[in-house]
């Protein structure tokens, strides 16, 4: 599976993430994604994966690499040759550490055409 590195900058664990992942090819520009789940031959800006992606949670300052476990490599679109992911939702572990006690957002943070990069 594809693998990202992340370092936490939060104040609190992090257990859930809803993530959207962006694919480039070699000059940089955007390619659109086929859900397979959809079985269709509809594309979409960004494959979505959502849920506890941080695989027991992101610690604050934490800096950790990840497998993205809702994307196969074969999910990939033909010619990709980079990706990357925002977070626009994230879920924040509750003194246990296993459940989420509240939830950040910002669509913002996922938008339909993204540059290599992100938007500055």
């Amino acid at each position: 599976s594809p693998w990202f590195n992340v370092k936490s900058k939060a104040p609190k664990t992090m257990l859930y993430g809803h993530l959207a992942i962006y694919f480039y090819d070699k000059a940089g520009k955007q390619i659109d994604v086929k859900e397979p789940v959809e079985g269709s031959d509809k594309t979409h800006a960004y494959h979505a994966c959502a849920g506890n992606v941080f695989q027991g949670g992101l610690n604050p300052n934490e800096n950790a690499r990840y497998t993205f476990s809702c994307m196969k490599k074969s999910d990939m679109p033909e010619g990709a040759t980079a990706m990357e992911a925002e977070a626009s939702i994230v879920g924040f572990a509750d003194a246990s550490l296993k459940k989420n006690e509240f939830y950040w957002k910002n669509a913002d943070l996922a938008p339909e055409k993204r540059p290599k990069g992100g938007v500055k």
